[in-house]
């Protein structure tokens, strides 16, 4: 375990190995453990103003994914499972048996992998069916985005945008 002073977090940024590759993460605070996992594109670094609230009485852990932040790639693809597998390294490697976890928005699906994989790191399964549910909602609304890319094709464009402002209330820029 290698550790490096991070002054953007004011605490310690750690690496250990998982399949040979450096991962990256900052362990702050005491107490119940709770791990912050960020999204697509982003990095650990997405959690600078929620952790030092946290962790006045948690423990924290923020984990760059594979291929995000300090995190080395391991492949060309990351599925969300072989994430989910690198989190649950870290965790092994620190001891830690329970965990909160929390997951934003590509960090969610490896949330869920996580908990399908290993149940054992979660306190309450109920908050975990709270995510599941979440994961599905946001598929349903992913595959209407491919549904209406699809039809976008076919017919004019005034339709499209009247359904889209409908079904997600988004506000829409024109150029």
């Amino acid at each position: 375990m290698i550790r490096r002073k991070d002054t953007y977090f004011c605490t310690m940024e750690k690496w250990m190995l998982f399949k040979n590759t450096k991962i990256s993460y900052t362990d702050s605070g005491k107490g119940a453990v709770v791990v912050l996992l960020h999204g697509f594109l982003e990095n650990k670094h997405m959690w600078k103003e929620i952790i030092p609230v946290i962790s006045r009485n948690k423990r924290v852990l923020a984990i760059d994914l594979l291929g995000h932040g300090h995190t080395e790639c391991l492949g060309y693809i990351h599925p969300m499972e072989l994430m989910a597998d690198a989190v649950a390294a870290v965790l092994k490697t620190l001891r830690i048996r329970k965990i909160t976890l929390i997951g934003h928005s590509m960090g969610g699906y490896v949330s869920l992998a996580l908990s399908e994989k290993n149940p054992e790191y979660f306190k309450i399964m109920k908050k975990v069916k709270k995510i599941i549910i979440t994961a599905k909602e946001l598929k349903r609304r992913k595959d209407s985005i491919r549904s209406i890319q699809r039809v976008s094709k076919k017919i004019n464009s005034l339709f499209i945008e009247v359904n889209i402002k409908n079904r997600f209330n988004f506000n829409f820029i024109y150029f």
